[in-house]
């Protein structure tokens, strides 16, 4: 890992927020709930962009604390759009299972709120800019229980139009604190970061003042709005792909 300052803003970003999915996708939206739910099967079908292998145990949490050093950290990754227009409608994460076979989700975390943002990066491998500057924000609210489910999706309530081949990054972060609120994502194996279209994984405790970067992106699948406008499976290999 490496700790650096945020990354300059990309140049790329006007033709985006002049697209429309609902909503202007350059805003944030207040107001906007994405629905947030724990599920025991990963999504197979409207898939833009998706990690296709798990490191050896690696996993990063996602805390706001009540108290203590580096206690509020927002966590993301990047990605590529896909080289044809469509939208980013929900994101699936991979929780960690401790060494006891336990979904590491802090009993904290049931019913609190979490913000979705969506930023711009520079580069496929980029942290997002300083100072911080999200495109796009949902709030979701956490559901009331947890049953030992292996992945946490994020359904946005206005699908956000993506500009093809443009590079983003994925943030999420707990607006307020709670006694040991925590979750623990998986991640992809090293050197995962910058092959087909999966950026690396990204914090900060500063509120995106500076960013520590990752190799090891989180493990995710994202799906488009259905019906998809994927292109058949003979041109969808040609564009998409999936990180090693």
């Amino acid at each position: 890992m490496k700790t650096c300052p945020g990354a300059a803003a990309s140049p790329f970003g006007f033709l985006a927020r002049l697209v429309t999915a609902g909503v202007l996708s350059g805003a944030s939206v207040a107001g906007m709930a994405a629905t947030a739910s724990f599920v025991t099967t990963l999504p197979t079908t409207d898939v833009i962009r998706q990690t296709t292998a798990l490191s050896s145990g690696g996993n990063l949490q996602l805390r706001h604390l009540m108290s203590g050093a580096d206690n509020n950290r927002w966590v993301g990754v990047g990605f590529t759009a896909p080289n044809f227009s469509t939208t980013l409608d929900r994101i699936t994460l991979y929780i960690n299972f401790s060494a006891e076979g336990a979904g590491q989700v802090a009993a904290s975390v049931m019913g609190a709120a979490v913000k979705i943002d969506v930023v711009e990066l520079s580069s496929l491998t980029a942290a997002p800019s300083a100072p911080y500057a999200p495109i796009y924000s949902e709030m979701a609210t956490m559901p009331a229980s947890y049953g030992q489910q292996s992945y946490l999706t994020f359904d946005l309530t206005t699908p956000f139009a993506l500009e093809a081949g443009q590079n983003y990054g994925i943030m999420l972060s707990f607006p307020e604190a709670g006694s040991s609120r925590g979750i623990n994502f998986r991640t992809a194996p090293t050197n995962s970061a910058g092959l087909n279209g999966i950026g690396s994984t990204f914090y900060t405790t500063n509120g995106g003042t500076t960013y520590t970067v990752s190799t090891n992106p989180l493990a995710f699948v994202l799906q488009t709005t259905p019906p998809s406008n994927i292109p058949e499976p003979s041109s969808a290999a040609l564009l998409l792909g999936g990180a090693g």
